[in-house]
């Protein structure tokens, strides 16, 4: 009897995933008709270490990861990941739309397939119905959209991949209690690839132990045990981007449209115009209307604490921040929640 239950949820967990997967790709799979947009052209076309494929693997680890192309004379983004990727299908399809739009829909699924099985294991209690349904609703949320329809957004996508597959090995590793397992080299080698893929995926070496603490509610000590590896992941990500890129730092040329803060001329307008922006994003978050495709200048302005987003921004996310202290220990999932949109 108790084989057959195992078996039946077993069986139950393998048709949401289907149905979870079929979802995800259909739900993105106009996209693969689409042609190059916007930063495709930079990153992708134009880019000499995409377009020159394998012949140059090393230069993909050792140069900034937008090349000659740009113009951009400081803050050069360093995400040899992503195109040693680039570089593969370029070696394979060359610049054939439709197959890089496929392989961005293709590993967007995965990416929420990953984040159910890790959802589940993080919120065990909970049914896998609702676990399911809320991947779903990530999936389909709208701000996802121009992540997936860009190609240039395999970046977003591989962090995505590799930080919620270093989550997944971070709770098993916990499970297993054994700080020497397999399960510690994995985590730590998959929290590098998402940082290798995008600077952003740094998150999750702050989120993963945070999830520690307030969902599982782990002592500090064994916590700190556990994420002893992601102070020598951040260490080797430095070094090979310093190695890469430097810290060089010049004015450059396109200020405007590369960062509105550029623009700024005093640091209360840089402090306004970072929570107007932290309002903007958690406005898009909950109601995503109007979308645009590009969170720049003229939709993020310069901005001055007279203006009621500013003053928006400070009363929500001091209150999110108040509220998730607070709750700290009455309910560890919202306070867990609320503590991952006011740092994220």
């Amino acid at each position: 009897m108790k084989k057959n239950a195992i078996a039946n949820n077993s069986n139950n967990d393998l048709f949401i995933k289907i149905i979870i997967a079929s979802f995800s790709f259909l739900l993105y799979s106009q996209t693969i008709k689409f042609d190059f947009t916007l930063d495709d052209e930079t990153v992708y076309v134009q880019n000499t270490l995409v377009q020159d494929g394998l012949k140059n693997i090393d230069k993909i680890f050792t140069s900034p990861s937008i090349g000659e192309q740009s113009q951009l004379t400081s803050n050069k983004p360093y995400r040899p990941l992503t195109i040693l990727v680039f570089a593969i299908e370029h070696s394979l399809f060359n610049n054939n739309t439709a197959a890089l739009h496929f392989f961005n829909v293709l590993m967007y699924m995965l990416v929420i397939l990953i984040l159910y099985n890790t959802l589940i294991k993080l919120f065990s209690n909970y049914s896998n119905i609702l676990i399911a349904l809320i991947v779903m609703l990530y999936a389909a949320h709208p701000v996802h959209s121009e992540v997936v329809a860009n190609i240039k957004a395999m970046d977003e996508i591989l962090a995505a991949l590799f930080g919620f597959s270093a989550w997944y090995y971070f709770l098993k590793a916990f499970e297993t209690n054994d700080s020497n397992s397999k399960n510690i080299i994995l985590y730590s080698i998959l929290s590098l690839l998402a940082i290798l893929s995008k600077e952003s995926g740094i998150v999750f070496c702050a989120l993963l132990p945070l999830s520690l603490l307030l969902i599982k509610k782990v002592e500090f000590k064994k916590v700190f045990l556990f994420s002893t590896p992601f102070l020598g992941v951040a260490l080797i990500f430095y070094l090979l981007r310093q190695n890469a890129v430097g810290s060089q730092v010049s004015n450059p040329p396109l200020p405007l449209l590369d960062n509105v803060l550029y623009i700024a001329n005093t640091f209360g307008e840089k402090v306004a115009t970072r929570l107007l922006t932290l309002y903007l994003n958690f406005k898009t978050l909950v109601i995503p209307y109007p979308l645009t495709c590009d969170y720049t200048y003229q939709y993020v302005y310069v901005a001055n604490f007279n203006d009621y987003k500013v003053l928006l921004s400070i009363i929500i996310y001091t209150s999110l921040l108040f509220f998730g202290i607070y709750n700290w220990k009455k309910n560890t999932t919202i306070s867990f929640s609320i503590l991952l949109i006011d740092f994220y």
